[in-house]
């Protein structure tokens, strides 16, 4: 048979599960754990006292294992796998059928072999005894009774292929039913261990290749199974962790590089993404509040701040013209006059007094926060 690898839609001509002595329905996981089994007893290196007639062979034995795992596991292999496996479950119910068939036919040739017998023998029996067989009844071996039972067997016959068929029908669709649902399963639960990276070529001073990600995403997040470059530029790898729960910490961890960036695959991408919104809105709500409580404390402290400065000024410029202020203080002092109240006509007098003796600045600054 031609080589798997190198044409991704050739069948084997062998059964692979049965070369990895697995069943069809075990996991991905399952069928590498068995190839890895058998892989250590068939490698050339542990049969080298072997003749060379049983080298051979066990070369042999050895090269078909590698395909048949390749034809099960690769990607590539993906579709012409799932079409064996419907042609063998096919073949299988095919051959059930027919031995269900067989064996029901050969029932009915035995029923029928040992009436004819029974009746031979107890037309023999009535020969002997003289007697003989009434001309109003009917013979097992009368030509119409004959004609009669051979149509019953064609309608019985008839009916029993078109209820095969139909069990047929309703077994295929329920089959392809089902490997439908098991793909989206794989599917499904290959998805959850994969990350989708991209990265910025001009930021990274080394591009990246399968080796140094395999080994950089391994060293951070657990181990990784497969690295697949994508994307025409080169700047896409899609990443196969061993577990799921490598995926979230390896996309958190890129969430906000200006480099390189990790995403969810398949229905988690959308889960993911809604939670983490979910989770940023939270967060930034409980800032914002902390924040608004932050401010005001911040601006109580800074007037009080501010209004001591002002008043130590003040002081400072009291003690600097104490002769004035002594002088100022046996001056009586006169309201401006105004139709105001005394209150407005007292802020107005306080305003024209300070207003000379402090600088402009100053008194803005010692207005406001008595305001």
């Amino acid at each position: 048979m031609p080589s798997s690898s190198k044409n991704s839609s050739s069948m084997p001509d062998y059964d692979p599960y049965q070369v990895l002595g697995v069943d069809p329905d075990v996991s991905d996981a399952a069928i590498a754990k068995a190839y890895r089994k058998v892989a250590l007893k068939l490698h050339p290196d542990k049969n080298k006292r072997k003749t060379p007639r049983e080298q051979e062979e066990i070369a042999t034995k050895f090269h078909r294992l590698k395909e048949a795992r390749a034809f099960l596991l690769d990607s590539e292999h993906r579709v012409a796998r799932e079409k064996y496996d419907l042609n063998r479950k096919s073949q299988l119910r095919r051959q059930k059928a027919d031995a269900a068939r067989q064996q029901t036919m050969s029932e009915r040739r035995k029923r029928q072999r040992d009436e004819l017998q029974r009746g031979e023998e107890e037309e023999e029996e009535r020969k002997k005894t003289g007697r003989k067989k009434s001309k109003s009844s009917k013979s097992d071996h009368d030509p119409e009774v004959m004609d009669h039972l051979k149509k019953e067997g064609s309608d019985l016959r008839q009916k029993m292929a078109a209820r095969n068929a139909h069990q047929s029908a309703a077994n295929d669709y329920k089959t392809k039913e089902q490997l439908r649902h098991a793909k989206k399963q794989r599917e499904r639960l290959l998805q959850d261990r994969q990350v989708r990276l991209k990265w910025s070529r001009k930021k990274m001073t080394i591009s990246p290749d399968e080796h140094s990600l395999a080994t950089l995403l391994s060293s951070k997040f657990g181990t990784v199974e497969q690295v697949e470059m994508m994307g025409s530029k080169g700047n896409q790898a899609l990443i196969t962790f061993s577990l799921p729960s490598s995926c979230r910490p390896c996309v958190e961890a890129y969430r906000t590089s200006e480099e390189m960036r990790a995403n969810f695959v398949g229905p988690r991408k959308e889960l993911e993404e809604a939670r983490m919104a979910a989770a940023d809105e939270d967060q930034a709500e409980t800032t914002t509040t902390s924040t608004k409580q932050e401010t005001l404390e911040e601006r109580k402290l800074r007037q009080a701040a501010e209004r001591e400065r002002l008043a130590r000024e003040i002081m400072d410029k009291d003690e600097q013209g104490e002769d004035l202020a002594s002088a100022s203080r046996c001056v009586a002092v006169k309201l401006p006059k105004g139709n105001g109240t005394p209150l407005e006509r007292l802020q107005q007098a306080e305003t024209d007094i300070l207003g000379a003796l402090l600088p402009k600045e100053m008194f803005s600054r010692l207005k406001s926060v008595h305001v």
